[in-house]
């Protein structure tokens, strides 16, 4: 009875052990550091996902996707990226290179993506009578289309 115990003592603290502490990058190739961005940015508040999704492109922008990114994202946080793209970002606008420089700052870029995503994105169409009146799904109740 004592070892059963100690057994599920053991047990609970290895769970909790290994359920604490935020999300990282898992990055021991890039497929996985790919799932890992995807599930990371799911679980992130609204107004950090684009921060991270940006900071993490513009490190693979800088670094290419060789040993050496997998190298610096693997086992990064999300502000830690954050962090590095905008070290990253500094970085290739002083170097002159013109998708960086037409930003005034980190802020602006973010700002920018997110105006752009925004208007990119489709509103939905009312259905109008013509629609209705064309539709070809079958109504059960009155034995007619819908």
């Amino acid at each position: 009875m004592r070892k059963t115990f100690i057994f599920f003592i053991c047990l609970f603290t290895l769970i909790i052990a290994g359920c604490g502490g935020e999300p990282t990058i898992k990055a021991h190739n890039i497929q996985a550091a790919f799932k890992s961005l995807n599930r990371m940015k799911y679980y992130l508040p609204e107004e950090q996902r684009m921060e991270f999704e940006i900071g993490f492109w513009t490190i693979r922008d800088a670094l290419g996707s060789g040993d050496e990114f997998l190298d610096t994202v693997d086992g990064k946080t999300a502000p830690e990226i954050i962090e590095l793209g905008k070290k990253y970002f500094q970085q290739r606008k002083a170097a002159g290179i013109p998708a960086y420089t037409k930003y005034a700052s980190w802020d602006d870029m973010i700002n920018k993506v997110i105006a752009e995503r925004k208007a990119q994105s489709i509103p939905k169409q009312k259905m109008t009578q013509r629609d209705k009146d064309n539709n070809v799904l079958y109504n059960l109740r009155a034995g007619k289309p819908r």
